[in-house]
């Protein structure tokens, strides 16, 4: 899988050299994402959260690659969940950014690529100011991208990513909670976009 992930990369970033700069378009997308593991191991049944849950926006640039209906895309987005409850807050934060290549026809647009997660966050806080915090690695994962294209624009989607969080740095002060040191955070997401 490691390799499958680096081969991939290669043959995105070659591909993408032979695009001129005049051939760029820059959009802007946002995103809802479902899924995953919980973080919480165990220790309270506050939590609803799971790793895979997000609310997404960011910037890309679209660049066409060897044919005029294939293009790359390079996404950086800020992808956030939060929740309030009576008893404590929790919120898991995470910087995706995409390499991916979209094939484009009249009315859809369809793509695969990689993405990289950094600083995958994760802190739970109750009232009586004890709280949890998970720092995991940053994660390299798989994307899968289609698009319903819009004559104005606006891009209407459906992506499925598939992603690991491992390897967390946990600390905190409540002694009964414990999480998750690796979680799966694969999801789906619907998604939507704009291109100037």
């Amino acid at each position: 899988m490691k390799l499958t992930k680096i081969g991939l990369a290669v043959s995105l970033m070659a591909g993408m050299s032979f695009a001129n700069a005049s051939d760029f378009s820059i959009g802007v997308q946002t995103g809802v994402g479902f899924g995953g593991d919980q973080i919480i191991k165990s220790g309270t049944n506050t939590s609803t959260i799971e790793s895979g849950d997000n609310f997404s926006f960011g910037v890309f640039v679209n660049t066409p690659v060897l044919f005029s209906d294939v293009y790359g895309k390079i996404a950086i987005n800020f992808a956030t969940e939060s929740e309030t409850y009576l008893d404590a807050e929790e919120s898991f934060d995470r910087i995706p950014i995409d390499f991916l290549l979209m094939k484009r026809t009249e009315k859809y647009a369809f793509g695969a690529g990689l993405t990289y997660h950094a600083s995958p966050s994760y802190e739970i806080t109750f009232n009586d100011n004890t709280n949890h915090k998970a720092d995991y690695d940053g994660a390299l994962g798989l994307v899968l991208e289609a698009q319903r294209v819009l004559s104005n624009g606006i891009e209407l989607g459906l992506r499925y990513t598939n992603i690991k969080y491992k390897k967390a740095d946990i600390s905190g002060t409540d002694t009964l909670l414990t999480l998750n040191d690796s979680v799966d955070g694969s999801n789906f997401a619907l998604t939507a976009g704009y291109t100037f």
